[in-house]
């Protein structure tokens, strides 16, 4: 059943005591509550990306090397060739590359080509290897692959279209109360100065980080990874 945002930020302002009518979003705003629902999808995305995992068709290019994939794309899988029975084989991440800057000639596959192989990287997450390489014959090929697609940022726009479908959350209906206690998170992280807003803030951390099977080591490594450091002990 799909989720919408809107009814979202309704539950979160319910829940933070912001909703009385007439009275709606003294303290926290649509905008903000918004915010920190699209937050809440990016962080879970952050840590399971595999809840957003979605199968798209993508064109191939002459060569081995292929891409860039569409922006927020994280290659999980190929598939295999488009309407192809068979599937492909992940294979060493370094031979397929090691063979494209050879610039040996494809093989020929006499206008019968298929994916049997690819290979890719987590250091160049936007192309990715087949193999045997794509001939270059005029004809059009395509490949079936599992995407990762990060969530688009919602907006007050869309919280307000007549068309319900901008409204729909992309995360999967068992993440709504991890997504809650993320907001919630938020909501309680403006007023610093204040213990018991600390306290309350750090439940709800603790709790969105449990209901996403995420230890706190793996909070801290990803954490200083996005500020750009590698934390002691972890390797590169």
């Amino acid at each position: 059943m799909a989720e919408f945002a809107a009814a979202m930020i309704v539950e979160v302002a319910r829940l933070l005591n912001d909703a009385e009518p007439g009275y709606e979003h003294i303290r926290w705003t649509r905008a903000d509550l918004l915010e920190y629902l699209n937050d809440a999808q990016r962080q879970v995305y952050l840590y399971r990306p595999e809840l957003y995992a979605q199968t798209d068709v993508f064109p191939l290019v002459a060569g081995a090397r292929q891409g860039p994939l569409p922006d927020g794309c994280q290659l999980q899988k190929i598939i295999g060739s488009a309407g192809d029975a068979g599937r492909a084989r992940k294979v060493d991440d370094g031979l397929l590359q090691a063979f494209a800057d050879t610039g040996c000639a494809p093989v020929s596959v006499c206008g019968d080509y298929r994916v049997r192989g690819y290979s890719f990287t987590p250091q160049d997450p936007r192309a990715f290897f087949v193999d045997p390489p794509v001939p270059d014959d005029g004809q059009t090929y395509t490949v079936a692959l599992v995407c990762q697609q990060s969530p688009e940022a919602i907006t007050l726009a869309d919280l307000d279209d007549a068309d319900p479908r901008n409204d729909v959350l992309v995360t999967p209906a068992r993440m709504h109360n991890a997504l809650i206690e993320w907001m919630l998170y938020r909501a309680y992280s403006v007023d610093m100065e204040s213990a018991q807003s600390f306290a309350k803030q750090e439940a709800h951390r603790q709790h969105f980080y449990a209901m996403l099977g995420v230890s706190e080591a793996k909070e801290r490594v990803v954490a200083v990874s996005q500020a750009g450091r590698v934390p002691e002990g972890a390797q590169p």
